[in-house]
C-alpha cells in the first residue's frame, strides 16, 4: 500500500511515494502515479535521475505558483486538519489514472517505495 506524508508548514518535507519501473521500447520508465510524474532512460539509472528532476521541476513549479494544495487535490490527495496530506489508495488511483490503469493491466512492472525530500 501507498503511503506518504508531507507536512506543509515545514521548509524541508519527507515523502515516501510508490513508484513503479518498467520498460516500453527498450526505454525504461519511472512512475509516481499519486503525483503522476515520469522519468525516462536507457537505463534505470538514466531513469532515477530522469524522475529526480521531473520530480524537482514538479515541487518547485506547484511551489513557487503557490499551487501544491490544489494539485494533490486534483490528483486525488486528500487533507486532513486541512495541513496534513493523505495520497489517494492505489485502488482509486487506478480509476483516476489511467496510466496508471494501463501500466497495472498491461505491462510488466517493479513496485517499490521511495522516500523523496524537498
Amino acid at each position: 500500500m501507498e503511503t506518504a506524508t508531507i507536512n506543509k508548514r515545514k521548509t524541508d518535507s519527507s515523502v515516501e511515494l510508490h513508484l513503479l519501473e518498467f520498460a516500453e521500447n527498450e526505454v525504461t520508465i519511472i512512475y509516481a502515479p499519486a503525483l503522476d510524474v515520469t522519468g525516462y532512460g536507457n537505463t534505470v539509472k538514466e531513469a532515477k535521475a530522469s524522475f529526480e528532476i521531473s520530480l524537482n521541476e514538479f515541487l518547485s513549479y506547484t511551489t513557487e505558483n503557490a499551487t501544491l494544495e490544489t494539485t494533490l487535490t486534483q490528483l486525488g490527495w486528500t487533507f486532513v486538519n486541512d495541513s496534513q496530506p493523505i495520497p489517494p489508495k492505489q485502488i482509486d488511483l487506478i480509476s483516476i489514472s489511467e496510466t496508471f490503469n494501463d501500466i497495472v493491466n498491461n505491462k510488466n512492472y517493479k513496485s517499490y517505495k521511495q522516500t523523496v525530500s524537498f
